[in-house]
């Protein structure tokens, strides 16, 4: 451990494996990523660790540690909500990115929850569900934004009732937030797929052809009018992609891809790759938690490894 602080403090060295961080890439081609769960001893534990990698020379940079530890959160934009911070404690707070530092803004709102979605609409957060153990499990189906002075509810109909584990992306083009798999209200690992429209507040279930398996914890990205999901599933490697005129699913089987796994780190670059980091291989080979690098071309369903899985 103090050899992994020195070469920090020098700005070399990497993070360790984790799972359930937060990240993003932004103009420059860095990925940074904040927070996670980490093991320690025969516990996990979530920490403050802020890293960036930068994908040109896969550099790691250790940053400002967060104010407090946070793993399980949400981001969307510049902004970090919810989570679990030390002893996995639920917390509500909003945190905001600012530069190298991430800073706490003093507001509060929906309530303490973990494993919620959040998404940039017209550049405010709008946080999906999340469930809150110390709620007796309660599973949450209600959606917040802010613009980091308040919060508000939105209303909306005809939608889940329930949501935590799902992955979701913006469809600018269509104005339609698309939420996929994850766990319902009953806590059941799902294969759905809804889509809501901001503007009117109405959601949509939709039951397309050949769906991938249940999984939760993933990654879903939108590029070129498609949704494209990889990971949450115990033994799947393959991209899927579905195509909304069609209402169809499609398998990209790969064969070289990231071992299965779920509660990565992964966003998409402006060439239209899209870039994984770490989070919970599902191999009795591995570490518990790994911090490798992958990035995917949407295009050819092509990965390329850049930073292999450390023993």
């Amino acid at each position: 451990m103090a050899l992994t602080l020195l070469l920090a403090a020098c700005g070399g060295g990497e993070p360790a494996g984790r799972f359930s961080a937060v990240g993003a890439l932004d103009a420059a081609d860095r990925f940074t990523v904040y927070g996670g769960g980490l093991t320690q001893g025969d516990s996990f534990v979530p920490t403050a660790e802020v890293w960036r990698l930068d994908l040109a020379t896969l550099a790691w940079t250790a940053l400002p540690d967060l104010p407090t530890p946070l793993g399980r959160a949400t981001l969307a934009g510049d902004w970090i909500a919810g989570g679990s911070t030390t002893g996995w404690t639920e917390t509500d707070t909003l945190w905001q990115v600012n530069g190298d530092s991430v800073i706490a803004t003093g507001l509060t709102g929906p309530g303490g929850r973990h494993k919620s979605m959040s998404l940039l609409i017209d550049g405010q957060m709008w946080l999906f569900g999340g469930k809150s153990d110390d709620q007796e499990t309660l599973i949450h189906g209600d959606i917040w934004r802010t613009d980091g002075q308040s919060w508000t509810e939105v209303s909306t109909h005809d939608g889940p009732a329930g949501m935590y584990r799902h992955a979701m992306a913006w469809d600018a083009d269509r104005r339609l937030a698309w939420l996929h798999a994850g766990y319902d209200g009953t806590d059941t690992r799902t294969d759905w797929l809804w889509s809501l429209d901001v503007d009117t507040g109405s959601w949509t279930q939709h039951d397309p052809v050949a769906a991938p398996p249940a999984r939760a914890s993933h990654t879903l990205v939108t590029h070129e009018g498609k949704l494209h999901a990889w990971g949450g599933h115990a033994t799947d490697t393959s991209l899927w992609s579905f195509d909304p005129e069609a209402s169809t699913w499609t398998e990209y089987p790969a064969a070289l891809a990231p071992l299965p796994r779920d509660a990565q780190v992964a966003d998409l670059a402006e060439d239209g790759s899209l870039w994984l980091i770490g989070g919970d291989p599902v191999d009795e080979g591995t570490p518990d938690f790994v911090i490798d690098v992958w990035s995917l071309d949407l295009a050819s369903a092509t990965w390329t490894e850049h930073i292999p899985i450390r023993d």
